[in-house]
């Protein structure tokens, strides 16, 4: 049987993802290779990455949430803000299928082509909000309901932890993927006034090469 683009541009982050720490089984790989597979044909009519090669997308997008999903092991719940194509948030569902993942999409086309994926990839543990952040916030049941709050494009880290705030539990975290430059964020951001404590942070190089880093911020 031909072995398919989605199939062939996986095959190298199953090695990748051991030097990781993360592991995939085979059901996983399924399921990944069913999201990009998703991709590539949404991606036709609406602008979910702006990449087109499918090994550039698991180079770039997938492995970079691989490595979120490593950090998010043993929570309950974990809700993505502003998940758009699922980045990290499918991956997290993929690899914790006992943690109950949220995404949050306020714009409708990227929230349809999110419920598609979960229907495709047969997750039963992911739920999609199509709703602007501030609206979630404000929603009394999702009041410290989560343990991870991340995010990978929401914009500032002040941004991710005002929201994160209302989110997280008493103990939980708010994670921001960033590229190199993060250091004048953290510079400038308000974590102590919004009850979170300095950064811990992870670097890391993507199979590419390039250089990205997950910062961890705990509840004071």
């Amino acid at each position: 049987m031909p072995v398919g683009k989605a199939a062939r541009a996986l095959s190298n982050l199953v090695p990748w993802a051991r030097a990781q720490k993360a592991t995939i089984d085979d059901r996983q790989l399924e399921q990944l290779e069913s999201y990009l597979e998703n991709i590539l044909l949404w991606n036709r009519r609406v602008a979910l990455v702006s990449q087109k090669d499918p090994r550039f997308i698991v180079e770039k997008h997938f492995a970079d949430a691989l490595v979120a999903a490593t950090h998010c092991r043993g929570a309950n719940a974990v809700v993505d803000i502003g998940s758009g194509a699922g980045f990290p948030g499918i991956i997290i569902a993929v690899q914790c299928p006992a943690t109950r993942v949220t995404l949050v999409e306020s714009r409708q086309r990227k929230a349809s082509f999110l419920v598609d994926t979960v229907r495709a990839t047969g997750l039963t543990n992911v739920e999609v909000v199509a709703d602007r952040v501030e609206t979630v916030v404000g929603q009394r049941d999702r009041a410290g309901a989560y343990g991870i709050a991340i995010a990978r494009a929401l914009g500032s880290v002040t941004i991710l932890l005002e929201y994160s705030r209302a989110l997280l539990g008493a103990t939980g975290r708010a994670i921001a993927m960033k590229g190199p430059s993060y250091q004048s964020e953290i510079e400038t951001a308000c974590f102590e006034p919004l009850g979170f404590r300095a950064p811990t942070v992870h670097p890391y190089a993507l199979p590419d090469l390039s250089q990205r880093v997950l910062l961890n911020f705990c509840r004071l």
